[in-house]
């Protein structure tokens, strides 16, 4: 026969149901260009919804989507997590702190270059060894006071010429006079070469 029209329903309670083979529907014109409003699924649900899916479960939208809570958002995965943006930019911004961390061994790498900007202090720690190979020119510009201090032994390799400049100051020496000796042992290969891009 023919169908047509519009069916609403009201339901004064519950509304309860089994279904013990599967549910298929379609919203919207199936052929042809939909008009204003056709194909549009609006649902106001003032208490709370919960979905239990036994299997996989797929969001597509053809369009932009948008995941909104006036609160706390928790997204957790036993095993792997992607996300993945094809083109345009990727922003995770916070309006307090961030936490970041890893269990195991962590990856960052920038195909291209890569900006780090610290309003304030930063505070790096380093369990086991830092390894850092840079292949241009590495700048370093102190405004302030520069402390380094090496607690064990001292290595430094220079390939080519040497420059320093010291402007008008004062050179201060330490107060006390330990005793130190002098070796000759000294080669090119003291200092453990670094692998070039490592």
């Amino acid at each position: 026969g023919t169908a047509g029209g519009n069916l609403e329903e009201e339901i004064m309670g519950n509304h309860s149901y089994n279904i013990n083979g599967f549910v298929r529907g379609n919203v919207g014109p199936l052929s042809g260009a939909a008009g204003p409003g056709e194909g549009d699924v609006d649902i106001n649900i003032v208490g709370s919804e919960t979905h239990v899916v036994g299997n996989n479960l797929t969001l597509h939208t053809a369009a932009d989507a948008l995941i909104s809570a006036g609160n706390d958002i928790m997204i957790t995965a036993s095993s792997n997590m992607n996300v993945l943006t094809t083109s345009g930019i990727m922003s995770i911004k916070s309006g307090s702190d961030i936490d970041i961390r890893s269990t195991t061994a962590m990856l960052l790498k920038s195909e291209t270059t890569l900006t780090e900007t610290v309003a304030s202090n930063t505070t790096r720690t380093t369990g086991g060894t830092h390894t850092h190979s840079i292949t241009g020119i590495h700048t370093i510009d102190y405004n302030g006071d520069a402390h380094i201090r090496y607690d064990a032994d001292y290595y430094k390799h220079v390939g080519k010429d040497t420059y320093l400049y010291v402007a008008a100051g004062v050179n201060h020496t330490q107060t006390d006079s330990p005793t130190r000796t002098s070796v000759v042992d000294v080669t090119e290969t003291t200092v453990n070469p670094q692998p070039i891009g490592g």
